[in-house]
C-alpha cells in the first residue's frame, strides 16, 4: 500500500436504516436521502438492492480529492442480525455502475445484535477511481435482514497514479 494509511469514511450512517426487508409482512422500507433502490420490493422480488449515489469523498476529504485516485482497501457493512447466515454481495464500481468487483458472504447468526462484517478488496481487484458507487444485496428474499450504514476505508493514491 505504499506506506499509505487508509482513511476511514463513512459513506452511509444515522440512525435510520439504510433498508429493512421483512418478506412476511411483504415490505422493505428505505431511510437514506444519499441512496436509491433498485428493483420492486411490494412484489416478492427475487432480490433486494441497495445502490449509492456516486460517491466521490470530496465532503470526508475536501475539494482537493476531487480528480485525486483512490483505492478501495475495504467496506464494512454495519447490520442488524436478525437472520443466520444471509447471503450478502458488497459492489464497488469505479465506473457509474457499469463493471462491479463483487464480494459476498454469509452473514449473520439470528441473535437480534448489531453487527459488521468487512469485505477486503485487495490491490489486484483494481476498485481503483475518483468516484465510487457501493451497492449491497441479498439474493434470498424470504431472509428478514437490516442494512445500517457503510464505512469505507480507502487510500489517496494521487492523481497521476496509474489506478487501472
Amino acid at each position: 500500500m505504499h506506506g499509505m494509511s487508509p482513511i476511514r469514511y463513512i459513506a452511509i450512517a444515522g440512525s435510520a436504516s439504510v433498508l429493512v426487508h421483512t418478506p412476511e409482512k411483504r415490505k422493505t422500507s428505505l431511510a437514506c436521502d444519499e441512496a436509491f433502490v433498485l428493483g420492486s420490493y411490494y412484489n416478492a422480488p427475487r432480490e433486494c438492492t441497495w445502490r449509492s449515489k456516486d460517491i466521490d469523498f470530496t465532503e470526508a476529504l475536501g475539494a482537493e480529492a476531487l480528480d485525486a485516485i483512490k483505492q478501495v482497501v475495504s467496506v464494512k457493512l454495519y447490520y442488524q442480525d436478525l437472520s443466520k447466515d444471509v447471503v450478502t454481495s458488497m459492489k464497488v464500481s469505479v465506473d457509474g455502475g457499469q463493471t462491479w468487483c463483487v464480494k459476498t458472504a454469509a452473514i449473520g447468526d439470528g441473535d437480534g445484535t448489531t453487527k459488521y462484517h468487512v469485505f477486503d478488496y485487495a490491490p489486484d481487484d483494481k476498485v481503483t477511481g475518483s468516484v465510487f458507487t457501493f451497492e449491497i444485496q441479498c439474493l434470498d428474499y424470504d431472509t428478514d435482514f437490516k442494512w445500517l450504514g457503510l464505512e469505507v476505508d480507502l487510500i489517496v493514491r494521487g492523481e497521476d497514479f496509474p489506478g487501472e
